[in-house]
């Protein structure tokens, strides 16, 4: 052997590995900061309980966003996740109770 076959790790090999693996790193903490900015979130049906959250954005076909709009439910609005059990969610908005089911809850996010 003559000495430069069997260097391994380098400084300059381990700068890279380390560069490259920051990049990757930073580019997805861009990507999560960018679509906070868009207003997604978290689905309501995934959120914890006993926490207040805001309501980002309500997606779903028109007449599943106006039925969840006509109880109270559209963006902007504070929630509190009280059960989070079996195949509904109940939330307290506005000092009411809502149950929802759970393919409502995941068309509402957090």
């Amino acid at each position: 052997m003559n000495g430069k076959g069997g260097q391994r790790g380098t400084k300059a090999g381990s700068a890279r590995a380390g560069a490259s693996m920051g990049l990757s790193e930073k580019s997805e903490k861009r990507e999560r900061k960018e679509k906070k900015k868009e207003g997604e979130g978290m689905p309501l049906g995934i959120a914890p309980i006993g926490r207040e959250l805001i309501i980002r954005k309500v997606i779903g076909e028109d007449k599943m966003r106006r039925h969840l709009a006509d109880m109270g439910l559209c963006a902007g609005e504070r929630v509190i996740v009280w059960s989070n059990a079996g195949g509904s969610v109940i939330l307290e908005s506005k000092g009411s109770r809502i149950a929802l089911d759970r393919s409502a809850a995941m068309k509402i996010l957090v």
